[in-house]
């Protein structure tokens, strides 16, 4: 296993990695470094290589902030923006308050449903792309590394590099 920076670039050779599992990280990057991102993953897969993401579901959290303006629940918005980390509760004050909202990385940017991800793979040029559920990968070496709790409100994407 390897630990880098996908938008920085990794230091990986082109088509070396059999496989690169993100659990929670996409959404922590703006649309520009995404792709960046989902790029960089392309160049260090081999063909036939697959690439495993999982992010927040933002159909799910929709749907529930819906179901819950429907019950006219006063909370709907707050939950809404709290679920999702899209919100800024309150500012940071002082500054080594603003230097930690600068430097941190806690807050979503970017939100994906199934649809919004796999098509972002497509364009990528990833192929045989698929709606993963826990453990469901014919590859062990993504079921060595996944928690089930990670998949709760979530959506998964595997796809390949073309062979």
């Amino acid at each position: 296993m390897r630990v880098g920076d996908a938008v920085r670039g990794l230091p990986v050779a082109d088509q070396s990695c059999d496989g690169v599992y993100a659990s929670h990280v996409l959404e922590h990057l703006s649309r520009k470094d995404f792709d960046t991102a989902v790029q960089e993953t392309f160049r260090i897969l081999k063909p036939g290589g697959i690439a495993r993401v999982v992010v927040p579901d933002l159909a799910a959290a929709a749907r529930s902030y819906l179901d819950a303006t429907g019950a006219e629940d006063a909370t709907a918005a707050d939950n809404f923006m709290r679920g999702t980390h899209l919100g800024i509760e309150t500012r940071a004050k002082g500054l080594k308050g603003i230097i930690h909202e600068t430097l941190s990385n806690a807050r979503h940017f970017w939100m994906w449903d199934y649809p919004g991800l796999a098509g972002a793979f497509r364009d990528h040029g990833f192929t045989d792309i698929r709606r993963g559920q826990f453990n469901d990968s014919d590859d062990e070496m993504f079921k060595a590394v996944e928690n089930a709790g990670r998949f709760e409100d979530a959506v998964c994407v595997e796809a390949r590099r073309p062979a």
